[in-house]
């Protein structure tokens, strides 16, 4: 895997991106990965290695470039409470980028934490993505009706998490009742957070990102979790994931265990 950060035309100017790229010629699938709300971090760029890693062409957009953070925080948590604005326009920019690269299948998904799983679970509708991986993304007020045609969906979510109480189940009601494929997953030990690891922003701050700091180390990625007790779904996953239908994966997101790796994206149709 190799990384790099490249700078793509973002609504109020050059947006930097972490992309993650596999070893060999692909074609590759695509993945938008997005931050959870303290942004461009270590973090991120460990979860763009993670995915690069496993096949995919990852990239991490730092929606919060173009000013103070506080400010880019509040209008990006507005768009994503509106369901549209500029974070979503520069969203749809990584796609095309990953899209236009030479590289990628045509392919994509994509995979969200905490606000990042918001974003994710509201472009599962969008039709510009072929899988959505949320964790411990917010819900609409209306999951049933929004989440009609969506994408089949990958999510986790902890169920010690008190700000999203009862989300996973929510969430596989909706999308079960909608004849979507999901995999929703609720982890009986888990809080808010778990897949996420800012131990060295927490240190390093921001400053880590931008001054090039070592390339992350993948061992470090697969945090050892209890099994689920999951919100399953009567839909069987492996009627979408065939590649007969051009359909991706049932698990873009990472694995909690052995037995959670994730089906290598199928070479679907380029999107239009």
């Amino acid at each position: 895997m190799t990384g790099s950060i490249e700078q793509v035309d973002g609504v109020k100017g050059s947006m930097p991106v972490y992309v993650g790229r596999p070893e060999g010629e692909g074609p590759f699938p695509g993945v938008v990965v997005i931050h959870d709300a303290l942004g461009m971090s270590s973090d991120l760029r460990n979860q763009v290695a993670w995915l690069a890693g496993r096949g995919f062409l990852a990239a991490g957009p730092d929606l919060y470039y173009w000013g103070r953070k506080s400010r880019c925080v509040l209008s990006v948590i507005r768009d994503a409470m509106r369901g549209s604005g500029d974070a979503f326009d520069d969203l749809e920019a990584v796609r095309n980028r990953l899209v236009d690269d030479p590289t990628c299948s045509g392919a994509i998904g994509v995979v969200g934490f905490c606000m990042g799983g918001g974003f994710a679970v509201l472009l599962a509708t969008s039709g510009r993505y072929q899988a959505a991986g949320v964790n411990y993304g917010g819900l609409p007020k209306d999951p049933e009706g929004f989440l009609r045609g969506a994408c089949p969906v990958v999510a986790s979510y902890g169920a010690n998490d008190r700000s999203l109480r009862g989300a996973g189940p929510k969430l596989a009601s909706a999308l079960t009742a909608n004849g979507v494929a999901n995999d929703v997953k609720t982890y009986p030990d888990a809080g808010h957070g778990f897949l996420n690891d800012h131990s060295d922003d927490s240190v390093r701050g921001r400053s880590s990102y931008w001054a090039g700091s070592p390339a992350p180390s993948t061992t470090s990625l697969r945090p050892a979790m209890p099994g689920a007790a999951a919100s399953t779904s009567s839909v069987p996953i492996s009627a979408t994931v065939a590649p007969t239908n051009g359909a991706i994966i049932n698990r873009v997101s990472r694995p909690l265990g052995p037995d959670r790796d994730p089906v290598p994206l199928a070479e679907g149709p380029r999107p239009r």
